[in-house]
């Protein structure tokens, strides 16, 4: 749930814009009075429980992934980061560095 302060047309005050994530659905306006009252998250809840008991379904995530293919992520990652560092040592032992020092009296 995200609970924004700002500005709507029809309104010259600030309001309350609650938006409730898991059902992606925003939730009644509020007058910005409101986000000083200690039972604002409680009533945002209770709205998200009766728009559940109305129907409303929460958005559908995407499954997780299995251990194999959590595995193979982490290890291809690690080829690259690998890889990145060996690049990085080859090049820096490649370059030619010369120092010039002038002394001058």
């Amino acid at each position: 749930m995200v609970v924004l302060i700002g500005y709507v047309p029809q309104r010259e005050d600030a309001v309350v814009l609650p938006y409730d994530c898991r059902l992606d659905v925003a939730l009644g306006l509020r007058a910005l009075a409101a986000a000083d009252e200690d039972g604002l998250i409680a009533a945002l809840w209770a709205e998200r429980v009766e728009l559940q008991r109305n129907g409303l379904a929460e958005r559908r995530r995407i499954g997780r992934l299995s251990p194999r293919a959590r595995g193979g992520i982490v290890a291809g990652v690690a080829i690259i980061v690998i890889g990145v560092a060996v690049g990085l040592l080859v090049a820096n032992a490649l370059r030619d560095e010369k120092v010039v020092v002038k002394v001058s009296p």
